[in-house]
């Protein structure tokens, strides 16, 4: 089966909080500065990504050790593809606040979407080891792993997540991945328990997949 490609898009998009820079510089008057930042988030909610970059900019220059300026100027730029931008925002405000876990998480979608998967499962592993129960972590690194074939790994995260968060609104997705990585390693029964859930949460799967895997487990002929 093919790589699975989660819509990194669309998670960047819920990543952004659009997070107030918590200190401005010496001078800077705090009126200029929130109103770059509403008005940076009013682009960013109606999707003209270049607009809210230019905003962010101009917090930036006021204040450059904004690692949250940093952040939501990288996720404008996840959000246009521009995934090698966005890293090097990602990083930068990582770098100015290393325990900035969606900064990790943010720039591990951005090396996901690269088809970076060691770097996405190094930053991934980073959001875990400060926030050990984030299930979208488990997606995500579930989803890396499952692209270089390591599919041990793969089911296991993708276990974690539906553990926490069995309501999470990639339980479709992680079900459909996990059942792709059962097939992977010919767990053919475990594999066809995965898709017919996912069918379940309202997630179409074709119908020849399942009845390989029935012919392979020997329920059809």
């Amino acid at each position: 089966m093919s790589e699975v490609k989660p819509e990194l898009n669309n998670w960047l998009l819920a990543l952004t909080l659009f997070l107030t820079p918590s200190s401005m510089a010496m001078g800077a008057s705090l009126m200029e500065v929130e109103g770059h930042i509403n008005r940076g988030a009013a682009y960013f909610n109606e999707r003209k990504y270049d607009e809210a970059i230019t905003e962010m900019t101009k917090v930036l220059e006021i204040n450059p050790r904004s690692a949250e300026a940093y952040y939501n100027r990288g996720t404008a730029y996840g959000n246009k593809k521009q995934y090698d931008e966005a890293i090097a925002d990602y990083t930068k405000a990582l770098e100015i606040n290393p325990r900035f876990a969606e900064a990790y998480f943010a720039r591990s979608a951005a090396y996901m979407a690269k088809g970076q998967y060691d770097l996405a499962i190094a930053d991934a592993t980073k959001v875990l080891e400060i926030n050990p129960g984030d299930a979208r972590v488990y997606y995500l690194r579930g989803t890396a792993y499952f692209n270089k074939r390591q599919y041990e790994e793969a089911i296991a995260d993708l276990t974690r997540q539906l553990e926490i968060n069995p309501g999470d609104a990639r339980a479709s997705h992680a079900y459909y991945n996990r059942g792709v990585a059962h097939a992977n390693k010919q767990q053919y029964d475990e594999a066809i328990a995965d898709f017919t859930r996912a069918q379940s949460l309202g997630l179409q799967v074709n119908p020849e997949i399942l009845k390989g895997l029935r012919e392979g487990s020997g329920r059809e002929k």
